[in-house]
């Protein structure tokens, strides 16, 4: 390799090791345009919260307070890109699971108090379902989940879970390119410096630890 040749691929390869030291891994959720465009789904967060299907893996990786991103999907764009709009921040789970599971999986859960609100119906555009009660918990996100999993698995059933959270807007879109498509969470990386810090610090205080009993889940078909 000529000197030349090797003092340009040393320059690349600094510049490289510089742009990844100004960024940090972010967790991105896709908002589906099959049921929601982007007015639909604010409209509908703001007037009952953010309420997103998750599967017990992707639960066991996020806790209390964590920030979830949401995104538009452009399939368009050769490498993908994601437009993100906002976020939700993690302040519920809603599960759905047999009598007998949940009277077991909650042996085992530190519950402080638990309010039963009846039926409540809760119809989305996506879906809906009925809350029989709110129990408000001190146990960490992926404790909860591997309890109700293994419980459920014990029985040979299965458990649903909805990730429940508040929605903040942004006033500007970030767009994140070379994104592929996937359901659940999605990781990614981002330069800090597109980050609204300012949202994130709001995001970050206290929240309600809440664990929603539902029955009947019915998703759209």
């Amino acid at each position: 390799m000529e000197e030349w040749e090797w003092c340009e691929w040393k320059e690349e390869e600094r510049l490289e090791k510089e742009d990844d030291t100004e960024k940090t891994e972010i967790r991105l959720h896709f908002v589906g345009k099959r049921y929601y465009s982007r007015k639909s789904f604010v409209e509908e967060a703001q007037r009952l919260g953010v309420a997103r299907a998750i599967s017990p893996s992707h639960l066991k990786s996020v806790n209390w307070g964590d920030i979830i991103y949401l995104a538009e999907y452009e399939p368009e764009v050769e490498s993908g890109r994601a437009i993100v709009f906002g976020y939700m921040r993690v302040d519920g789970v809603s599960i759905e699971a047999s009598e007998r599971v949940k009277k077991e999986a909650t042996k085992e859960i530190n519950i402080e108090r638990t309010e039963n609100v009846g039926e409540r119906a809760i119809q989305r555009f996506c879906g809906g379902y009925f809350i029989t009660a709110i129990a408000y918990v001190t146990d960490p996100l992926p404790r909860i989940a591997e309890v109700y999993e293994r419980v459920a698995k014990k029985y040979g059933e299965k458990v649903k879970f909805l990730l429940n959270g508040s929605l903040t807007t942004f006033d500007q879109e970030l767009v994140i390119d070379d994104v592929k498509f996937a359901r659940g969470i999605v990781r990614v990386k981002v330069k800090v410096a597109d980050l609204l810090e300012k949202e994130i610090e709001q995001a970050m205080k206290e929240t309600g630890k809440q664990v929603i009993f539902i029955r009947d889940y019915q998703k759209r078909r």
